[in-house]
């Protein structure tokens, strides 16, 4: 396993070096991707996302496959909490859309808006409208609109988890077609996420980033609003979100983060663990927030999705 593991790295590492580390000739074996495809349109401001399709070929080294035809992947891409195009340049490199699509999956890359323009509450309803939006339109990418998976890292993994944790229900017999889908999702993945707010290594967090203010609300501070402080930051953790009854999850953490500490992702495994959810849990040694051999993880991510979403246990 260890081998198997080492010789893929060093394959992808000397692809990129023989391709110049070109997009565009990885984009031509495994993916078709479309750009900055509208979901949504919000007072007046487009939302977009980038969507990967297969392109049905891929390098062997990539361990193609068809275990992910028919399904398809949310990534939010977010770091910081800002969804600007240049957070799409840390999942390139780790062969975040190669893995996946190279074994079928068709993959959403959801770009929920920017902090200080937009407040927490309102990224998630942003993603909420994205994944009502996929669902509707299941048919044209041919995916189960009834199996999607989740992902995302860092700031996008804890606008994941909120989504997961918290699905809205379908609207029957809304004006607005997109309502009447919900927002739940099947398997959710999740890469060194915030989840705490309440407790960032013994603190509020925004006793230790208090610039975050924004994050949590869109009003000016005053007394009534910071007497709601701890309601709030409690609401947008998911630590505190965890009640049962949710989907399986797959969380990465590097034991040496110094961005989000290593007890972000224990605090959630803990919890979920209490209430039965099934979780798989990687903590990585030595490693901080992102790490050289990341696409190691990101293929173990690949087959445990193939293995909630279409049943089939990779050995590889």
């Amino acid at each position: 396993m260890l081998l198997r593991r080492l010789l893929f790295l060093v394959t992808i590492f000397i692809y990129g070096i023989t391709q110049n580390f070109s997009l565009a000739a990885e984009e031509a074996m495994v993916y078709h991707r479309e750009i900055d495809h509208s979901y949504a349109t919000i007072n007046n401001q487009h939302f977009y996302m980038d969507i990967f399709t297969p392109a049905g070929t891929a390098p062997t080294y990539y361990q193609p496959g068809t275990q992910g035809k028919g399904f398809g992947i949310i990534q939010i891409v977010s770091g910081s909490w800002r969804s600007d195009r240049s957070r799409f340049n840390p999942h390139e490199n780790a062969h975040v859309y190669n893995l996946l699509c190279a074994r079928g999956y068709t993959v959403f890359a959801v770009r929920p808006g920017s902090r200080p323009d937009y407040s927490l509450l309102e990224m998630l309803d942003h993603i909420r409208v994205a994944i009502r939006y996929i669902k509707s339109h299941a048919e044209q990418w041919d995916i189960d609109s009834e199996k999607l998976g989740i992902f995302g890292a860092s700031a996008g993994g804890h606008l994941a988890a909120l989504t997961a944790l918290e699905p809205q229900a379908a609207i029957t017999g809304s004006q607005d077609s997109i309502l009447q889908y919900d927002t739940s999702v099947a398997a959710v993945a999740l890469f060194f996420p915030p989840t705490d707010f309440l407790d960032w290594d013994g603190q509020n967090f925004l006793d230790f980033a208090p610039d975050y203010w924004d994050l949590f609300f869109s009003e000016a501070k005053s007394p009534k609003v910071i007497a709601s402080i701890r309601k709030r930051v409690a609401s947008l953790s998911p630590v505190h979100l965890v009640r049962g009854n949710h989907p399986p999850f797959f969380i990465v953490h590097g034991d040496a983060d110094l961005i989000v500490p290593v007890t972000q992702s224990r605090k959630l495994v803990q919890a979920l663990r209490q209430l039965n959810t099934d979780v798989n849990y990687q903590e990585i040694k030595g490693v901080g927030h992102n790490w050289i051999t990341l696409p190691v993880q990101i293929l173990d991510m690949v087959n445990w999705f193939d293995e909630q979403l279409s049943g089939e246990l990779q050995n590889k």
